[in-house]
């Protein structure tokens, strides 16, 4: 397994994470926004963003005045250039059209569309102010560096006819359309637009997961973390539209072994023995937890492999997990072995490893795939000892506001 690599791919996301939600003495945390370069699917056109505070090769906090700028590629011609506004924030991506639309997302969470030949706004909304006050509080984080939403998010043009759209699907569904032809904002999740959306999605969801399918191996490489986070969100949208044609790919899938996360939460390893395992010290395989949730979302049940791995609690970084046997029955089976009292080794000796890890719970949580499926949580005491054990019914991953929240980054 390459699970020490990936956790120390993760690790570097993380840490910028924590720089996000840290906070420092001046204020609000610096933001990096970097020279940024899109290119139209066709291969024709190239939209940079360069800003003159980026010039030295390094990202500068703040950086702004950038100048944006698009290329005929078969020409090699510049077609227009637009400076940016003194009111108007950096940019935090670009996509580009085959007809040379650009939509352009910024750090004031700003989305707005440019006209193929003038660059012109045609269309602009801040996104933001397009959720709920319940999407705000159940799916945005509110940090020094910003609001954080985006996690699995898929951001699309849709052409319908002669009609050109830009769809930003959170991971919660409810999408944001602008209707460019129209120089409109369209209503959430338009029902007239679903069909075409389903339809875009499904091919995003078929290519992302076969991709992944045929390159599991690379996909277990650092410098593959980006793809192996769109084959995760297209795994979501799968299982959230019901594209039964995925099964076949999610089922290769689920036998990946890189791992996504890893984490220590430190009063947990106070007055622990070398020879125990800390429960809140462990790595888990991400990508593997949302594809096997995604199974049974589509009515599949998922084959018990693990999805996090322990070491001892006297172990660092550079030891091996905790090597398990094979259960002798599913685990389901064997849930009643699970006693208050129980330490973490003797969990896993009785139902294998937890599918996720609840930190700020202090549990361990398992997907039953029993006749009547349900959650099994299990609370740790102070001391490593399940405190506390509770089915939960029906299933988290059958309550898709929970299921979400619980996605990770």
């Amino acid at each position: 397994m390459r699970l020490a690599r990936a956790s120390r791919c993760f690790a570097r996301h993380a840490a910028l994470i924590l720089v996000c939600v840290g906070g420092n003495a001046a204020g609000a945390t610096p933001r990096y926004y970097s020279d940024r370069i899109a290119h139209s699917p066709n291969g024709r056109y190239r939209l940079e963003a360069r800003s003159p505070a980026n010039a030295g090769g390094e990202s500068t906090p703040f950086a702004d005045n950038f100048v944006y700028s698009l290329y005929d590629e078969t020409t090699g011609d510049l077609v227009w250039q637009r400076a940016q506004p003194r009111d108007e924030s950096s940019p935090v991506r670009l996509f580009l059209h085959d007809d040379a639309w650009a939509t352009i997302w910024t750090g004031g969470d700003e989305l707005f569309v440019l006209e193929p030949v003038t660059a012109q706004v045609a269309v602009k909304i801040r996104l933001l102010d397009e959720f709920t006050q319940q999407e705000n509080e159940a799916h945005v984080s509110w940090t020094t560096a910003g609001p954080m939403w985006t996690a699995f998010s898929h951001w699309y043009y849709l052409e319908r006819g002669d009609e050109l759209f830009f769809v930003v699907r959170p991971a919660w569904q409810n999408r944001v359309i602008l209707d460019i032809t129209g120089r409109r904002l369209c209503p959430r999740n338009d029902p007239s637009l679903l069909p075409d959306c389903f339809r875009v999605e499904r091919e995003f969801v078929l290519e992302a997961l076969e991709r992944g399918a045929e390159n599991i191996g690379r996909l277990e490489q650092e410098e593959e973390w980006e793809r192996t986070y769109r084959v995760q969100t297209a795994a979501i949208i799968a299982a959230q539209n019901g594209e039964r044609a995925a099964v076949p790919l999610l089922s290769t899938l689920q036998h990946r072994n890189d791992s996504g996360s890893s984490s220590v939460v430190p009063d947990f390893n106070a007055g622990a023995s070398s020879d125990e395992i800390n429960p809140f010290s462990w790595s888990s395989l991400t990508l593997r937890r949302i594809v096997q949730d995604a199974l049974r979302m589509l009515g599949e049940r998922p084959e018990e492999l693990p999805c996090t791995f322990f070491r001892l609690a006297g172990a660092d970084y550079s030891d091996p997990y905790i090597s398990l046997p094979p259960l002798p029955a599913p685990r389901a089976t064997r849930v009643d072995l699970v006693q208050e009292g129980a330490s973490a080794m003797q969990v896993l000796q009785a139902v294998g490893p937890p599918d996720d890890v609840i930190h700020y719970q202090r549990a361990w949580e398992y997907s039953m795939d029993a006749t009547e499926p349900y959650t099994l949580r299990l609370i740790f005491s102070d001391e490593h000892r399940v405190a506390v054990i509770e089915r939960l019914k029906p299933p988290l991953w059958q309550k898709p506001d929970e299921w979400v929240s619980r996605l990770g980054w």
